[in-house]
């Protein structure tokens, strides 16, 4: 029948010329090798909640608030939220130590009605030094000033000590899908809608889901 789908699926490795294929019918499928999640992924916030609490589906419990009730909205699948500037939302509330270490992996859906005319983070992780109130080490996901999406992580307070950024400005109003990985050497990637806008190395250590 004609419609479209979305589904996750588990593959070693994804590139230019991979071929996916399907097929049906088959009353005897082989098995499954594998989840495509593993119950380690540290965090999963899909923001479909109501009011300023925000839930952590995965089973470290890490839930986040928002500092205002924020909007809902339709998102890719199932429900969104919508922040006006200035709200945002604290993932994983103040403490982010049960999603730290290395490997990790970080990605976002996030939809821009227009250029926010000044640099706005999307997703940023952070862990804070509740001493001297300043943040000592984090990742985040985040805008210029003309609407294109970065990558960057830091050690320090005011500056990147990595600062990928995508190509051009993804379509306004349309969902778009930012990622980042980090391997145990340091290695980071930055893909923006499944193409890779850039690496580089980073040896600090940052905390995200």
């Amino acid at each position: 029948e004609d419609g479209t789908s979305e589904f996750w699926v588990r593959i070693p490795e994804l590139t230019a010329t991979t071929r996916i294929l399907m097929f049906w019918g088959n009353a005897q499928p082989p098995p499954r090798a594998g989840s495509v999640w593993t119950e380690d992924y540290s965090g999963v916030w899909q923001m479909n909640d109501v009011g300023k609490l925000i839930l952590d589906s995965g089973r470290k419990g890490v839930h986040g608030f928002a500092t205002s009730d924020a909007n809902g909205d339709i998102g890719v699948a199932g429900k969104a939220r919508t922040f006006a500037d200035p709200a945002y939302a604290y993932l994983g509330g103040y403490d982010y130590s049960p999603l730290s270490g290395l490997p990790m992996t970080m990605e976002v859906w996030f939809k821009l009605p227009a250029a926010p005319g000044s640099e706005r983070a999307v997703m940023s992780f952070h862990a804070t030094d509740i001493t001297n109130y300043h943040y000592t080490r984090g990742a985040t996901f985040f805008v210029d000033a003309g609407g294109k999406m970065h990558f960057g992580e830091s050690i320090q307070q005011n500056k990147w000590d990595i600062d990928l950024a995508a190509s051009a400005v993804g379509e306004l109003n349309a969902w778009h899908h930012a990622f980042a990985s980090q391997d145990a050497s340091g290695k980071v990637v930055f893909c923006v809608d499944g193409v890779k806008q850039g690496e580089g190395t980073f040896t600090g250590e940052w905390y995200a889901p």
